[in-house]
């Protein structure tokens, strides 16, 4: 395998999604990176994604693909089901993984990830990109600083409905682990967690079912060790509007992220761009806004920084698995 600083770090990707373009494809040209090769359960879908996005090979199945000796690190963005089984393969090849998000289905499948990619020396992040941001770089500076005061409670709300097309299936497909808690409502609980950098206990969860068997919202309360409480709460319901907040309540003032999960979105359109404002009270003592590069350019570079020995990233190893143990109380305190 090839990590030199001064040869691009090399991609295949697993599933030809939807997200691929905005997550690799970009940001690898204004990187050290190449992605080299695709593959897709349907070789022609394979083939229209290659084409559309100027990726040099395609592979006839997944297992070709990690087949391939000119590969450093695989990207995959396939279902939450069957992450597990491709990202093992591709750690027992020797290739670095940057898996969607949430990383498995249940604690128990993350630790056997984490446990592989940590064994074979690889480095195996969850992509919680927002992490990497700038914004939320600054978030972290200002309660180190003390600008809030003692952090008291924690709100958290992701929503917005299920997106139209061929990929509505696994929002609302339980078999490849569709549902919001999966897909929205992760980001929410992640937050939570890095935000306060401590592990919450689960007080009460609720989920509303749809049709297709998965949960459509849900609505978490959390306590901390340090007696902070939290809610993290998520809608993918029809007509839920697009809502990515983080409101952190301290002994002396609130502070409130907005768009912190997409902050660059402010690019083209700026409403929807990321904000931090502090207040106390009715005074607004800081409000700073973000945009520029993607939450998806600072994670790859992270990413190729950590596997040419760079620091650790926040969402390796033990933070992946105790990411998935939140998730798996929720779950069994909501009732799903």
């Amino acid at each position: 395998m090839n990590t030199s600083a001064h040869t691009p770090l090399r991609f295949g990707v697993l599933g030809a999604a939807r997200i691929t373009p905005a997550a690799l494809i970009d940001p690898a040209t204004r990187l050290d990176v190449d992605v080299v090769a695709v593959a897709a359960r349907d070789p022609q879908r394979a083939e229209a994604f290659a084409k559309a996005n100027d990726v040099s090979s395609v592979s006839r199945s997944y297992a070709e693909l990690l087949e391939r000796d000119d590969l450093d690190a695989v990207y995959l963005p396939l279902p939450t089901s069957q992450r597990l089984e491709w990202t093992l393969q591709a750690l027992e090849r020797g290739m670095h993984v940057l898996a969607e998000k949430p990383i498995a289905m249940d604690a128990r499948q993350a630790r056997a990830m984490v446990d592989t990619a940590e064994a074979r020396g690889l480095v195996l992040a969850e992509g919680f990109h927002y992490v990497f941001h700038p914004m939320f770089a600054r978030a972290i500076q200002l309660l180190d600083e003390g600008a809030i005061g003692k952090v008291e409670h924690l709100d958290v709300v992701f929503d917005g409905a299920v997106p139209s097309g061929p990929e509505a299936a696994i929002y609302l497909d339980p078999a490849l682990g569709g549902g919001v808690l999966f897909h929205q409502a992760c980001y929410a609980l992640h937050a939570v967690r890095s935000l306060a950098r401590s592990e919450p206990e689960v007080v009460r969860a609720t989920a509303t079912m749809g049709e297709t068997g998965v949960d459509e919202s849900v609505d978490v309360e959390l306590a901390f060790p340090s007696g902070a409480t939290a809610r993290a709460r998520s809608s993918m319901e029809q007509g839920a509007q697009l809502l990515m907040q983080a409101t952190v309540r301290g002994a002396r003032a609130v502070m409130t992220l907005d768009n912190f999960v997409g902050p660059h979105y402010g690019n083209v359109d700026p409403s929807l761009g990321g904000r931090i404002s502090v207040t106390t009270g009715t005074d607004t003592i800081l409000d700073e806004s973000f945009a520029g590069e993607t939450t998806y350019w600072y994670q790859l570079r992270a990413f190729s920084e950590a596997i040419a020995g760079g620091p650790a990233l926040p969402v390796q190893g033990e933070g992946a698995v105790a990411n998935m143990t939140l998730i798996d109380a929720v779950r069994d305190a909501a009732g799903i």
